[in-house]
C-alpha cells in the first residue's frame, strides 16, 4: 500500500497498476478467510460473545474494502477522488489487521489444533484458488 501512495503523486497510472495487483490479493486473503477461519468461528461461537463479535466485524470491514474497491475500479487515477478513496481503503485495511492480531490469540483459543491445521491448509488452497479466478478477470 506504502508503494502504491509513494507512486501516486508522479505516476497515477503506475499507482493504479500497483493497486490492481495488490486489489487481487486483498480480495483473494478476505474471500478465503471468510470461507476458512470466519466460517469456522462463527460455527464453534455464540452471539453477543467477544470472538462471535469480533469476527462479524471483520466481515463487515471486507464488505467495506470491497465496496471500497468497486469505486476505485470505477475512477480514473487521477481524479483526485481515487487519491482519497485509495486513503480510506489503505486506512481500513491496516485498522483490520491491527484487530486480527489483537484477537488472533482468541480465535486459535476455540480450535483444536488439528481444525487450525485444517483451516490453514483450506485457506492456503481457497487463497491460491481466488488468487487465480481473480487474476483472470482483472488483467
Amino acid at each position: 500500500m506504502k508503494r502504491i501512495e509513494h507512486l501516486y503523486p508522479n505516476d497515477p497510472e503506475g499507482a493504479k497498476a500497483g493497486y490492481t495487483e495488490f486489489r487481487v490479493k486483498l480480495q483473494a486473503h478476505s474471500r478465503a478467510e471468510e470461507e476458512t477461519l470466519y466460517s469456522t468461528l462463527l460455527k464453534k461461537t455464540t452471539i453477543g460473545e467477544k470472538v462471535d463479535d469480533e469476527v462479524r466485524e471483520g466481515k463487515e470491514e471486507h464488505h467495506l474494502a470491497d465496496f471500497l474497491i468497486n469505486e476505485l475500479t470505477q475512477i480514473p487515477p487521477a481524479d483526485p477522488k481515487w487519491k482519497a478513496k485509495f486513503r480510506v481503503l489503505q486506512e481500513s485495511v491496516e485498522h483490520h489487521l491491527d484487530e486480527e492480531e489483537d484477537y488472533f490469540h482468541l480465535w486459535r483459543k476455540k480450535l483444536t489444533p488439528a481444525e487450525d491445521k485444517r483451516i490453514l491448509a483450506r485457506y492456503l488452497s481457497r487463497r491460491k484458488a481466488h488468487l487465480t479466478e481473480l487474476s483472470t478477470l482483472h488483467h
